[in-house]
């Protein structure tokens, strides 16, 4: 009885060895070798390394490949050489991710900017669903809110693609700081994740952002771009081929004039449009923020009956008109290259759409202040040259960061007063004077861009 134990155990033993020795591929190569073990890596157009029963690794360029077959006896398993397995399950240990972008809300019709960052630590349970709690740091509108968090993510894999449509819910709350104050925050934001590697992913999104509590509420929407890290996922990673064209869409987000306090501006944009070839492509976009309109409203003063010798009593100093802005433009950009990293070239032009604060201007125009509300524009002309570098992430996405000059046309227009006499025995003339000044400054602007499979050949 104990003899038979011992050899079933050693047959049992051999089985599995023999089992996890099985071949998972087959590879005929042109010459007519065949060459049978276990892929382990396989990058498209390039190459494909495997391993062999007795540990050995042969790479074969896919030029000599005639074709690549799975072994009958492995066909219905699931093995860590699955090249789909890293999407079938979730992730060992914790997940940690970081992300950063705008955002825009709006309380009874004015509008606020924000830009902020955040950090997450969760956990992947499954190809659906994960979880995780936050914290961040937003600054805008002269004061800084730290958002504390939780996360779930839902997963909504496609089958033969890489990209991964999610749907992020946020609920916490964020505190405001040096007024003690703050209120709940919520975010509904539709996203999609890329992996960059089989530790990285690339994520980003665009939804809407709403702060409820203190007697106020105030909704609008964010932007986020971002990764994810978490430990190796099973599977051969196999990366797309690159496209040479195909529908493009893009998360741009822009810095204006930084260091001019009076045309400082923050937008997010978001881009659709067709890469023609590896160089060229174009698109249309629609961009929302706030700026800073500047102006400068001071007094003049005259002697001579006919003002000839009109001079400003005090100094011009400018100032500046919070507002939205919305835009809509067309954009053409030209790559120099294909490689992982390419200087490129940019143009804008567009149309700026300029929505007030509901007491811009309610004062009118008078003694040296004030503003004259028939003189806020609602539309204006702008053209951004701009110039740059794009660094592939993966296969079709890219990260872009680009410096540039924006050429736009005035939100305030230039007026003044009628001259009317002033001082002791009405001995001089004086009126107000309201002269608008240009948007046009440097811009500074990042975005991610990512090449669909869409109506490319």
């Amino acid at each position: 009885m104990k003899k038979k134990t011992i050899l079933s155990a050693l047959l049992l033993c051999l089985a599995a060895t023999l089992h996890a020795q099985t071949p998972g591929n087959i590879i005929y190569l042109k010459n007519g070798s065949i060459i049978k073990g276990n892929v382990v890596e396989s990058v498209p157009n390039q190459h494909i390394k495997i391993r062999t029963s007795d540990g050995s690794i042969f790479v074969y360029q896919m030029s000599d490949v005639d074709r690549i077959v799975m072994n009958e006896e492995k066909k219905n398993t699931t093995s860590e050489n699955d090249p789909k397995s890293w999407q079938q399950k979730g992730h060992r240990g914790l997940d940690f991710s970081i992300s950063l972008g705008p955002d825009v809300t709006f309380n009874n019709g004015k509008g606020s900017a924000r830009f902020g960052t955040e950090i997450e630590g969760g956990k992947k349970f499954n190809k659906n669903f994960y979880f995780g709690v936050g914290l961040g740091v937003s600054a805008g509108n002269g004061n800084t809110s730290i958002p504390l968090f939780g996360s779930l993510r839902t997963f909504f894999p496609v089958d033969n693609s890489r990209v991964t449509p999610t749907l992020l819910f946020q609920g916490g709350y964020s505190f405001i700081t040096g007024d003690g104050g703050g209120s709940g925050r919520i975010v509904l934001m539709p996203g999609l994740q890329l992996p960059v590697n089989n530790k990285v992913d690339f994520n980003c999104g665009m939804g809407y952002l709403g702060y409820f509590g203190n007697g106020a509420s105030s909704h609008g929407f964010g932007i986020r771009v971002g990764f994810g890290f978490h430990k190796p996922t099973d599977g051969i990673f196999t990366p797309a081929p690159t496209r040479d064209n195909g529908l493009e869409y893009a998360f741009d987000l822009t810095l204006k004039s930084p260091w001019d306090e009076n045309r400082i501006g923050l937008t997010g944009d978001l881009l659709i449009g067709y890469k023609m070839n590896p160089n060229l492509s174009f698109g249309v976009g629609y961009s929302l923020g706030q700026i800073e309109a500047p102006y400068s409203t001071y007094e003049e003063e005259a002697t001579n009956a006919d003002q000839s010798d009109a001079h400003p009593t005090y100094s011009k100093e400018t100032t500046s008109e919070y507002l939205m802005q919305h835009s809509l433009f067309v954009r053409g950009k030209y790559r120099l290259n294909d490689n992982k990293f390419s200087p490129f070239a940019s143009v804008d032009v567009g149309w700026h759409f300029f929505k007030w604060n509901e007491n811009a201007g309610q004062y009118g125009l008078q003694n040296g202040w004030g503003l004259d509300k028939d003189k806020l524009r609602k539309v204006g002309l702008f053209l951004t040259p701009a110039v740059g570098g794009s660094l592939r992430v993966a296969p079709n996405s890219y990260l872009e960061f680009k410096i540039g000059y924006e050429i736009a046309t005035k939100a305030i227009g230039n007026t003044e007063t009628e001259w009317v006499k002033s001082g002791r025995y009405n001995s001089y003339y004086r009126r107000t004077v309201q002269k608008g000044k240009t948007l046009s400054g440097m811009i500074f602007n990042v975005g991610f861009v990512h090449t669909l499979k869409f109506l490319s050949k």
